[in-house]
C-alpha cells in the first residue's frame, strides 16, 4: 500500500482542464449507487484481481458523506461522469481529508482525466489550505497510483498488510 498525500492550497492551485468541461458539484443523494456497484462489480468479474486494490464503497456511508458536503459528482461537459469523496481524518497525526473515493465512469477512463480527480476534489471540500489530501493506494493499481502522482499528491511511504 502506497500513502499519497497532497496540501490542499497546492492541489486547489493545479490546473483542471475548464476548457474540456471537467467540473464537480456537491451529491445530495446515491441516486447513481447502482450503476456504480454495477461497474465495480463488471470489473471484478472481468479481472479477479481488481478487488485486491479497490471495493465499492458501501451505501450508507456514501449517504453520510453526502449528508456532509464531502461527496460530489464528477462532470464532462455537464454529464455525469463519477464521484468523488473524502471524510475528515487526522489518523497519522496529519490534519485534513483521506480519499474514500474517486471513481470515473468506464466510458471516461483512458482519457488522462484520473490526474483532474484530486485538484477538483481538493477545490470542492471544505478544509483549510493548510490541512491535506490524503489517501492510500494499493501498489498494483498503478493507473490509480500514477493519476494522484500526476495530480500533484506526494508518495509519502507505504505499508504492507498481513494476515495473521
Amino acid at each position: 500500500m502506497r500513502q499519497v498525500a497532497g496540501m490542499m492550497s497546492e492541489l486547489r492551485t493545479r490546473d483542471t482542464p475548464t476548457p474540456l468541461g471537467v467540473a464537480t458539484r456537491p451529491r445530495t443523494n446515491t441516486d447513481f449507487y447502482d450503476r456504480y456497484r454495477a461497474v465495480h462489480e463488471a470489473q471484478v468479474e472481468a479481472d479477479p484481481r481488481h478487488a485486491r486494490h479497490t471495493r465499492c464503497e458501501e451505501e450508507e456511508d456514501l449517504k453520510e458523506l453526502a449528508a456532509s458536503g464531502l461527496l460530489h459528482d464528477v462532470l464532462v461537459d455537464g454529464a455525469w461522469a463519477g464521484i468523488v469523496a473524502a471524510e475528515p481524518d487526522s489518523r497519522r497525526g496529519v490534519k485534513g481529508a483521506t480519499v474514500v473515493e474517486l471513481f470515473l465512469a468506464p466510458e471516461y477512463r483512458g482519457r488522462g482525466l484520473g490526474k483532474y480527480l484530486s485538484p477538483i476534489l481538493a477545490k470542492a471540500l471544505p478544509f483549510a489550505d493548510d490541512e491535506c489530501l490524503m489517501g492510500t493506494i494499493h501498489a498494483d493499481n498503478i493507473p490509480a497510483y500514477r493519476a494522484a502522482l500526476a495530480a500533484g499528491r506526494v508518495d509519502v511511504g507505504g505499508e504492507i498488510r498481513v494476515t495473521l
